[in-house]
């Protein structure tokens, strides 16, 4: 079993605890509501030790997952996750002739990435409605050692996201904006948030995404 293989395992693993403990703390403080107007009493210690041991079981799971990734880091037998999906993406962005800019955003674009952070992109579009209305684009990126799963989409102000699972467990986001959505005078709110937050130009041969970091510093 590869290093990668265990740890993808393992990041499943957490996600389910992660509800199973979220469920049970819940239950727990529905429980605690209860007891206060006297309605609850034989499920009180039962509930308890429940959300005791879902709780404990997400602790384990988040130490053996620490142990399985530093260790990994340590050999050097395992590969940027980040890294080779944003390459995957950059491929395909380069090879869309509609695309004149990409960027990586948020916590990996600012290097606080967690074990379980998604990978956030933001692509911009001449026309983004025609990339919401593919459904073929997705399955074109040469994901690198993962097999997309499934997808869904969110609305926003000036831009529409579609976030994507793959399999071994690694979520995406892609936000699709118009031109419009990088122009420096003035920079929208939304925009200066997300540049703020964290953004690192992949593909930008027009220099926009760069006038418009350039814009948000000042």
């Amino acid at each position: 079993m590869t290093d990668e293989y265990e740890i993808e395992k393992l990041k499943r693993q957490l996600h389910i605890a992660g509800l199973d403990a979220k469920d049970a703390v819940d239950w727990l403080t529905e429980i605690q509501r209860r007891k206060r107007f006297g309605i609850v009493t034989r499920h009180w210690q039962k509930a308890f030790a429940a959300a005791e041991a879902a709780v404990e079981a997400k602790q384990q799971i988040e130490a053996k997952l620490d142990r399985a990734v530093e260790a990994a880091r340590k050999s050097g037998r395992i590969t940027d996750r980040a890294a080779d999906v944003a390459k995957a993406i950059t491929d395909w962005a380069t090879a869309q002739a509609t695309v004149p800019g990409l960027a990586l955003v948020g916590s990996h674009a600012r290097c606080e990435a967690r074990r379980h952070s998604d990978i956030d992109f933001m692509v911009l579009a001449v026309d983004p409605k025609t990339f919401k209305t593919d459904s073929a684009w997705p399955t074109s990126i040469a994901w690198p050692g993962r097999r997309l799963v499934e997808w869904e989409d969110e609305i926003y102000d000036l831009v529409w996201s579609r976030r994507l699972w793959l399999d071994p467990f690694c979520e995406v986001e892609m936000s699709f904006g118009p031109l419009s959505w990088a122009v420096p005078s003035p920079v929208d709110p939304g925009t200066r948030k997300i540049v703020s937050g964290g953004f690192r130009a992949l593909y930008d041969p027009d220099g926009m995404m760069e006038r418009l970091c350039a814009e948000c510093q000042q």
